[in-house]
């Protein structure tokens, strides 16, 4: 979240540490910050691997009424994807340029499921959505839409994206 902030990295930390008492784990800074964690983009990943657009927006919604931030959860999915199209792109896979939002066994599992164009095609549907996000009146029936779009591929009206499956 900090983007290579330092100061904003320690912000974001102190901010954590003030809002929990005992330990901080993984699991608490996701709850402080708004985030829906690792696991939860994984399995919404897989979703938009399989079709499953019920169970995309089942998990999505469920985040939603968790109090988790709809922008840092389509974030979250805008890593995911950058990092899996970098692992379909870079020859080496050269762990050093990945945003570090996935663990190596995720990305595994994940990377195989997409084509690089579909990866391509799904980066520009999240940024396009977190984009009007700013303007938006109502930022969940946008990142709605747009998981429906990101299951559905055959909706799409664009026919380098139809291509792209």
């Amino acid at each position: 979240l900090a983007d290579g902030g330092m100061r904003d990295g320690l912000s974001l930390l102190d901010q954590c540490a003030s809002a929990t008492s005992g330990e901080l784990s993984a699991d608490r800074v996701y709850a402080c910050l708004g985030l829906a964690g690792l696991q939860e983009s994984g399995k919404i990943m897989d979703c938009i691997a399989t079709g499953d657009t019920p169970g995309a927006l089942s998990i999505m919604n469920r985040l939603y009424a968790d109090g988790k931030d709809l922008t840092a959860l389509m974030d979250e999915l805008l890593c995911l994807t950058r990092d899996l199209l970098i692992l379909k792109t870079v020859q080496d896979d050269d762990i050093s340029m990945l945003s570090g939002v996935a663990s190596d066994k995720e990305l595994s599992s994940l990377k195989n499921k997409f084509s690089v164009g579909e990866l391509s095609r799904m980066m520009n549907l999240i940024r396009d959505t977190v984009v009007t996000f700013g303007t938006s009146t109502n930022r969940r029936m946008d990142a709605e839409l747009c998981m429906i779009n990101l299951c559905q591929p055959e909706l799409d009206s664009d026919i380098n994206a139809v291509l792209a499956v």
